[in-house]
């Protein structure tokens, strides 16, 4: 083989090579990162709204009709968006342990997304009603965040 031959043998094999190499970290960029990471913003959206809606879900003196619209319709559109992003994430315990997320199981983000839910249903009781379901309330929001790793004792 000549010294040109060589060199253009190089190339080709080089720009084959590079084109795989780039082609495989795509495919591993959106149908692996991608949804992880997707699903780890949705649940930091979840914490996000569970401490900010946290006057309106825990105490019932606070509620108003708009107030308890408003963070019942937070629940409801962080729960859809769970079930969304949990399928997008690869179902397959290899390539998630490939993710190096830190990503809770799919079937605790399915059963917290049926919680968000549940918990956005309790939003617009009042008077003694409402004040019955604190304990409920209570137990709701921390299985959400037990099931989705959320840490809700962070030192500030």
């Amino acid at each position: 083989m000549s010294d040109i031959e060589k060199i253009v043998f190089t190339s080709i094999t080089t720009i084959i090579g590079g084109s795989f190499v780039f082609v495989f970290g795509q495919l591993l960029l959106k149908r692996l990162i991608d949804p992880c990471t997707e699903l780890r913003k949705e649940i930091s959206k979840v914490r996000f709204t569970l401490s900010y809606f946290a006057p309106v879900i825990n105490t019932p003196i606070s509620r108003t009709p708009e107030s308890s619209e408003e963070a019942a319709k937070a629940l409801r559109e962080n729960s859809a968006n769970l079930f969304a992003f949990a399928e997008l994430v690869p179902k397959s315990k290899f390539l998630r342990r490939l993710s190096f997320a830190a990503l809770p199981e799919m079937e605790n983000v399915i059963e917290a997304a049926k919680n968000l839910r549940t918990l956005s249903t309790f939003l617009h009781e009042t008077g003694e009603k409402a004040s019955n379901s604190l304990e409920l309330i209570f137990k709701i929001t921390t299985k959400i965040e037990r099931l989705l790793l959320i840490d809700s004792e962070i030192e500030t």
